[in-house]
């Protein structure tokens, strides 16, 4: 109840001052590889993890507003979730630089989740009286979550059987960020519009482990930064209905971090599909 009473006050407090202008949502399937590695006793890579083929699909939900005393002037908000149907991590170790002498390792499946948020303010340049071309310069703050489970464990290297006390993980990993972001917009036709949007994140990577098998618990904590490009194709079907398509492609990396942590790095290739609704 708490939490309704302040959401009501939260809207009521913005229509004050700002008038809805869009409502979107959409259905999304993306495919991701997230990696990173540690190194330690004057090895330069001794452990090195990887999760690949990361099958996710989610729904994404946003809505956009206009301050009533600055045309010019949007609000956006926005949020994420997925699923992490199936993947594929492999944790390898090596006893020389150069990822020579590889003497561990495993190979296991993966669930998890991943979620994201995102708020920003945002200023409409445009010289066309007609609105056939926009360009809106935002800016904003940003956090995602990456959650992995690994599960049964498979000793590849020597061995290729289950570990007979198991092998599960988990690791999380979170990016809280400001961005800078530059959207153009163009009508194409009378029914069908073009959106693309180029996103710069610049802020700090947190990482948590924990490693069932050997009751390890660790922490990573690095500078990271993200480049996030979209392309959004908008068929109009009604006055106020859109449906769209989307092409969203995301890379995020670290720098050197604490605890021997040499970086993480995250690619990400979605499609999404939805609509979008005109006030």
């Amino acid at each position: 109840m708490k939490i309704l009473i302040f959401l009501f006050g939260l809207w009521a407090t913005l229509e004050g001052f700002c008038c809805l202008r869009e409502l979107e949502g959409e259905m999304l399937y993306r495919r991701d590889r997230f990696a990173w590695t540690v190194s330690g006793q004057g090895i330069d890579v001794l452990s090195e993890l990887t999760w690949r083929d990361l099958n996710i699909v989610g729904a994404r939900v946003g809505a956009q507003a206009q301050l009533k005393n600055c045309t010019p002037c949007l609000l956006k908000v926005e949020g994420m979730a997925g699923w992490l149907i199936n993947g594929k991590e492999q944790d390898s170790d090596f006893s020389e630089s150069g990822r020579q002498q590889e003497f561990s390792r495993s190979l296991s499946g993966v669930n998890g989740y991943l979620f994201s948020v995102s708020a920003s303010g945002g200023y409409v340049i445009s010289n066309d009286p007609c609105c056939r071309q926009l360009l809106i310069l935002s800016l904003g703050v940003a956090g995602r979550s990456l959650y992995l489970r690994s599960f049964d464990g498979v000793d590849e290297l020597f061995s290729p059987a289950p570990f007979p006390e198991g092998l599960n993980a988990t690791y999380r990993a979170d990016w809280i960020t400001a961005y800078f972001e530059v959207e153009g917009r163009t009508k194409v036709s009378p029914c069908l519009f073009l959106r693309s949007f180029l996103q710069i994140h610049g802020g700090g990577y947190f990482g948590y482990g924990h490693w069932v098998l050997r009751d390890l618990h660790f922490y990573h904590e690095a500078p990271g930064f993200g480049v996030v490009t979209t392309l959004q194709a908008l068929f109009r079907v009604a006055p106020r209905w859109r449906l769209t398509a989307t092409l969203r492609f995301e890379y995020w990396r670290t720098a050197l971090g604490s605890a021997n942590f040499n970086g993480a790095e995250w690619k990400s290739a979605g499609i999404e599909v939805g609509s979008l609704y005109r006030f």
